[in-house]
């Protein structure tokens, strides 16, 4: 698909663009696939559930009280996903990698009738349906087009809805779930 012309002397330059945006914004060396859900590695559960001395970077609680404090190896080690979309956040289409929610509710044993509070370092909290996960790819993003997020870059974890795939997900209410700098989930 011809996009534009430019004259550059005597010559004219002509200059194709793919004709899908995702692949033209997302950056080279991305794992994403626009519209597919990537499997990065599949999880070592050994690895998950062994001792760890680590300091935590999610605590979740479940509806029965139980807790369960998921260090950064353990946050690793669990099923790893990457998806390409777009937010209101960042301009144009990124890479998000982490676990996929779904993924990390089963070590809370949560059901689809539950709901869930994401609350973040600063306190700040939003209750999720749990559906919302189970429905589609959330991804609890630890990096960003290959980057690790940092505290002053929305880090430890990023919450992400995959709305580039989905157009029910892009109504801005859906853009108040993707909490950045998450450290707690408390299934309700």
């Amino acid at each position: 698909m011809l996009n534009s012309l430019k004259l550059l002397g005597p010559v004219c330059l002509a200059i194709s663009v793919s004709s899908s945006p995702a692949f033209a914004e997302l950056p080279a060396d991305t794992k994403c696939i626009p519209g597919e859900t990537v499997l990065l590695s599949a999880g070592d559960y050994e690895s998950i559930i062994a001792p760890d001395d680590g300091e935590a970077i999610l605590t979740m609680k479940g509806a029965d009280g139980s807790q369960v404090m998921l260090t950064e190896a353990q946050f690793a080690a669990l099923p790893q996903y990457a998806i390409a979309t777009e937010n209101e956040h960042l301009d144009g289409m990124n890479c998000y990698e982490g676990p996929l929610g779904r993924d990390i509710m089963t070590l809370m044993n949560a059901t689809s009738a539950d709901t869930i509070n994401l609350t973040a370092i600063n306190d700040y909290w939003v209750e999720m349906p749990m559906s919302l996960i189970l429905d589609y790819d959330v991804v609890f993003a630890r990096s960003v087009n290959g980057q690790a997020l940092s505290l002053r870059d929305k880090g430890p974890i990023w919450v992400m809805i995959p709305q580039a795939d989905n157009s029910e997900l892009r109504d801005p209410f859906y853009g108040t779930y993707m909490v950045w700098q998450l450290n707690r989930v408390d299934v309700n």
